[in-house]
């Protein structure tokens, strides 16, 4: 009898000292989510689980903070999917820990803007490569330099770094070619895009007949220069679209008569936005005109040198 009752006291003893473990591993849980230390606070839940496995309080935050911790390695990751993805699962929890909300929500918040940054960047490297097999180095190169100060470059860096070692190499090869190349070998070039550059450059050495117009400072001998400029680029977009109508395949031609229908409805509704703010004024006239000259001018070269071969 005696020997029983010793047992008895030391089954209640061990039992008291558990449910001691377990309320102080729950007591530090809470103090830690309170300071946002999360790592220590899941340490704690899974203390008082330990104790008590079937504790329902217990398990629903420690379940919730191993979650948080994966939406933690997936920011880390740079695995925006995932994150936003789990962050989702926590945030749709009626029960969340409040001290778990907010930073959620900015978790989910940061995978989003940089998975947003991301595809823009997929697309401008995209772009880059168009532009180098096009051979249109300088501009490649330009783009290239923007994206230096981009700080979420993250694992397209290493692809930023093989496109510029391209170009470099690219641009070098080509200012060997040109310096060991005669002269008038360079003029007598048949490259359809090197006689354009040229008419390009002929046409904007043209203009001196306008000097006397724009000297006089009437609006009427304004205008009359302007429509002469925007006539002469004009006139050479639709020689440089007849050629690319020569050289372009079917289906990359149809392409391009799509965006030039576009470009053509974006220039004159910008042409209209800036003659409005004359309204009214007899300068109206030759600001639509002068911005239709500028935008024709500008497509020019962006023909030439992004289809031109």
């Amino acid at each position: 009898m005696k020997y029983s009752i010793i047992l008895i006291m030391m089954i209640l003893f061990l039992v008291g000292c558990g449910d001691n473990t377990y309320d102080k591993a729950m007591k530090q849980a809470y103090a830690a989510l309170q300071k946002e230390e999360f790592d220590k606070a899941a340490a704690s839940f899974e203390l008082a689980l330990d104790e008590k496995p079937e504790d329902e309080e217990a398990g629903t935050a420690y379940e919730q903070l191993t979650l948080f911790k994966e939406v933690q390695e997936a920011n880390d990751e740079k695995d925006w999917d995932t994150a936003v993805k789990k962050a989702d699962q926590l945030l749709e929890k009626e029960d969340l820990l409040p001290p778990l909300k907010q930073e959620v929500g900015k978790y989910k918040k940061t995978a989003i803007d940089s998975k947003e940054k991301q595809s823009t960047l997929h697309n401008q490297l995209a772009e880059i490569e168009a532009l180098i097999n096009k051979q249109n180095y300088i501009e490649a190169e330009k783009r290239l330099e923007q994206l230096k100060d981009e700080k979420s470059l993250g694992n397209e860096q290493q692809k930023v770094n093989e496109l510029s070692a391209s170009v470099k190499a690219s641009l070098q090869n080509a200012t060997k070619e040109e310096a060991v190349q005669p002269e008038e070998k360079k003029i007598e070039s048949t490259s359809k895009k090197n006689e354009y550059l040229q008419k390009l450059a002929k046409v904007e050495s043209s203009f001196g007949d306008l000097k006397p117009l724009y000297d006089s400072g009437t609006t009427y001998e304004l205008k009359e220069a302007e429509a002469e400029v925007y006539k002469r680029w004009d006139t050479l977009l639709n020689d440089i679209y007849r050629e690319l109508k020569k050289q372009l395949p079917a289906s990359e031609m149809n392409k391009l008569r799509n965006k030039q229908r576009q470009w053509i409805k974006n220039r004159d509704k910008q042409a209209d936005e800036s003659a409005a703010s004359f309204e009214g004024g007899s300068f109206a006239g030759v600001q639509y005109l002068s911005t239709l000259g500028q935008m024709t001018r500008e497509r020019c070269y962006e023909l030439v040198n992004n289809y031109m071969k």
